[in-house]
């Protein structure tokens, strides 16, 4: 996506390709090989069996992903499309050179945006930088075939491109490591709730019986205890009435069933 927004970008603007089409070839079987192939290996998260069941009229993209591919996309856009013009307007690189460090923006970009991947709700110190060490090697790796890319002659001239300085590395590895900060505070934000049938329906640190910003309210004329109703949906937790411990993002809380509704309590 992130690719496909730069190239219509520079096709509206009317200026030179932030990248050739070979390397756009280059990106997608470099990245898919090192770095996608590596989340196969990621392994199960805590309390992955006392999560319920995913909602199956809810799309595979729901808002939530396609804002986040939005918001890695439009950061990669800027850093790729960014450094290419800062590239040839201000430090006077050739095409080759600028194409070359466009190129290697969405690579790092996307390097780092591997370790977003792991969870959706927590960061890489939360579940263990070294519990999926293919991911590790998989970086690692992909860091050393784009350094061939950059600077080894052969792959130069099969791919058009040219060495860049250590200013252009140093402000390639800058925008990565924005899109991991920027990307994960976001993740921080938005995964502080409890999830019932797959939707956020109780939000951490609400008081007990209190309502919750995503309108949690007491079940009416609904068969089974603690059964809750949200927007004409029925969303039924735990039936076995023990508490459930839950751990999402930076929050943690216990949801408790009542025959009287649902209480959260943080």
């Amino acid at each position: 996506m992130g690719e496909g927004l730069i190239i219509l970008a520079a096709i509206v603007l009317g200026t030179e390709l932030p990248i050739a089409p070979i390397q756009i070839l280059w990106i997608n079987m470099a990245t898919a090989v090192m770095l996608g192939l590596m989340l196969a290996f990621e392994p199960k998260e805590p309390g992955i069996m006392e999560r319920p069941p995913r909602d199956p009229q809810a799309p595979i993209l729901g808002g939530t992903l396609l804002k986040r591919l939005g918001l890695v996309s439009l950061l990669m856009l800027t850093g790729a499309f960014g450094l290419f013009r800062w590239m040839i307007v201000t430090a006077e690189a050739s095409v080759a050179e600028a194409q070359t460090a466009a190129a290697t923006v969405i690579v790092v970009v996307e390097m780092f945006y591997l370790f977003n991947c792991r969870s959706l709700s927590r960061s890489m110190f939360r579940i263990g930088l070294f519990s999926n060490r293919a991911v590790i090697w998989g970086a690692l790796g992909m860091l050393a075939l784009q350094i061939l890319f950059v600077h080894l002659p052969p792959m130069n001239r099969l791919f058009h491109t040219a060495p860049i300085g250590w200013d252009a590395w140093l402000a390639i590895m800058t925008i990565g490591a924005a899109v991991y900060v920027l990307r994960n505070r976001r993740d921080r934000k938005t995964s502080g709730g409890l999830y019932l049938a797959g939707r956020i329906v109780q939000a951490g640190g609400v008081p007990p019986g209190g309502r919750g910003r995503f309108g949690l309210v007491r079940p009416q004329g609904v068969a089974g205890p603690g059964a809750a109703q949200r927007d004409g949906r029925i969303l039924h937790p735990r039936a076995d009435g023990k508490p459930s411990t839950l751990q999402i993002g930076e929050t943690s809380g216990k949801l408790f069933l009542y025959k009287s509704g649902l209480k959260a309590c943080s």
